[in-house]
């Protein structure tokens, strides 16, 4: 309680800007306290100062040095790690440091889940990342310092990436090219609409992040018991040379088919005859061998799998450009999930609403890859569409500095719905480039090595403080226009005919070349 007025007999209880204005250089009434967060609020006046003076004596300044008192904004979230660790001014670069370690370690977690998911197979590496997942999930809750926090949250990173990239392995390997965009589309809808849409709901009422955290890891413990039942894909199977196993998981997942179907059911023999394999296939069980575990040998085959992609010159150029579209395809998309964040208006219904533009984008691309047969041509259109729209509302927004985040906010919800589209869509186009054998590496190569679009995405949100509200939105317009140009230089695949093995696959591309020189002679 502080005395107002001349006689000082009435008392009042100062606001936060009166109290911050007193202490320190403050932002005036009429500017706006998100665009001056950077410059106001880390400095104190020398000496004492005055509570009956609106104007301080002592103008000089210096640093805080008896930490900071916080009022959070009435539409962001009020417990954060900000907040607990005092991660402004002279610190504010390690929140968003933090998140891209984060996101490096999805780029680790991509590249090890495609390596895992070739040597120990689909299933086994989900099971294992989903373990690790739910046991580094659980200690972030209880980190005592940033630094804890950072690093734990790292191993997260690679233990759900590793989970995403077998997975996305296994829709496309166990569905036919019909039905491949519907089950996609049932996962996406599921962790990008589902999933983001609840995290907002719960925030709003869960106000410590620890608690919060500590609730959205529930679906991980869960999956420990689920994933139990699920096969293992027939054709990784098949690229091991284990053709009898594959045989059985189809009959498996054939009489999980026919299970509502009415009439006889046919047994695994005559399966095997409608299927073209009278005779079931045999295979040589090697005798089992003690082998110890060397580093070196270890590293090598990481190295081996990491380069398989890279092989031939054709698979090395999808590979890179593949890449390269991954690396843009997060860069936009993350970075218009996290500008969230320093947009004006409420953090959770704008999260909402973000996770509720995944639904059209998921039926977009599930009505588009259902209906069209060509991969490549939908994300052109869609890639123009956001470039377009990002490009308009980011320069409308720094030019004519609108009162009203309004506009901003319904353009980069239609672009969010395109680039939802597109995120669907890149999984499913980049898979079907490689055949079985190194698909998973090829995948994780791609999606890992383009973590480093979701790395500097944190980073590009934060030219909005320093260049302008609405920079960052502008440079993911002109990243879309890149994405346009990549996508052309890509063969286009239908979701048939998928190779198994890498030689296959330059048989195919090899046949017509030779058909020329055979007609040419």
């Amino acid at each position: 309680m502080v005395p107002v007025g001349e006689s000082g007999n009435t008392t009042r209880h100062l606001t936060f800007d009166e109290a911050a204005r007193i202490v320190g250089p403050w932002f005036d009434a009429d500017e706006t306290a998100a665009a001056n967060q950077r410059h106001y609020g880390c400095f104190r006046y020398k000496g004492g100062f005055d509570l009956n003076r609106t104007i301080p004596c002592n103008t000089t300044t210096e640093p805080c040095i008896n930490g900071y008192v916080y009022e959070p904004w009435e539409n962001q979230y009020s417990s954060t790690i900000v907040a607990e660790w005092d991660l402004v001014c002279g610190d504010s670069w390690k929140s968003p440091f933090s998140t891209s370690i984060y996101m490096f370690g999805m780029l680790v977690g991509s590249v090890l889940g495609g390596f895992l998911a070739g040597k120990l197979g689909r299933m086994k590496a989900i099971y294992l990342s989903t373990i690790l997942e739910s046991i580094f999930g659980l200690a972030v809750t209880f980190v005592p310092n940033l630094e804890w926090y950072t690093a734990i949250r790292f191993l997260v990173s690679v233990a759900v990436t590793i989970k995403v990239a077998a997975t996305t392995v296994v829709l496309i390997e166990m569905t036919t090219a019909k039905y491949r965009a519907i089950f996609s589309a049932g996962f996406s809808f599921i962790s990008q609409c589902v999933y983001r849409a609840i995290h907002a709901w719960i925030a709003m009422y869960i106000q410590n992040w620890r608690y919060f955290h500590l609730i959205i890891m529930t679906p991980s413990f869960l999956g420990l018991i689920t994933l139990i039942w699920l096969p293992e894909s027939p054709r990784w199977l098949v690229s091991q040379n284990k053709d009898s196993a594959a045989l059985k998981t189809l009959y498996k997942a054939y009489k999980v088919n026919t299970i509502y179907k009415s009439g006889l059911k046919l047994t695994f023999e005559e399966f095997l005859e409608q299927a073209g394999h009278s005779n079931p296939p045999s295979e040589q069980k090697k005798k089992k061998s003690k082998k110890h575990f060397k580093l070196g040998a270890f590293l090598k085959g990481v190295a081996n799998d990491f380069v398989a992609p890279y092989q031939t010159r054709d698979i090395a150029m999808r590979s890179i450009i593949a890449t390269l579209l991954f690396t843009g395809q997060l860069l936009v998309f993350f970075g218009m999930l996290f500008f969230t964040q320093v947009m004006r208006s409420s953090v959770y219904y704008v999260s909402m609403i973000n996770a509720a533009t995944s639904v059209p984008g998921i039926i977009l691309s599930t009505f588009l890859y259902s209906k069209c047969r060509s991969r490549k041509k939908p994300m052109l259109v869609l890639y123009a569409i956001s470039a377009l729209i990002l490009l308009i509302i980011g320069l409308h927004t720094m030019i004519v500095k609108p009162e009203s985040e309004i506009p901003l906010i319904v353009c980069g919800n239609i672009a969010l719905i395109s680039l939802g589209s597109t995120f669907n869509m890149i999984f499913i186009y980049t898979s079907e480039l490689f055949p079985s054998s190194i698909r998973s590496q090829g995948l994780g190569n791609a999606t890992g090595l383009g973590r480093i679009g979701g790395i500097l995405c944190s980073f590009i949100n934060e030219l909005d403080l320093t260049m302008g509200h609405g920079a960052p939105v502008i440079i993911y317009g002109g990243v879309s226009v890149l994405q346009v140009l990549l996508t052309f230089c890509l063969p286009d695949t239908d979701g048939k005919n998928l190779a198994d093995k890498v030689k296959s696959e330059e048989k195919k591309e090899e046949e017509p070349a030779r058909r020329e020189k055979e007609s040419s002679k």
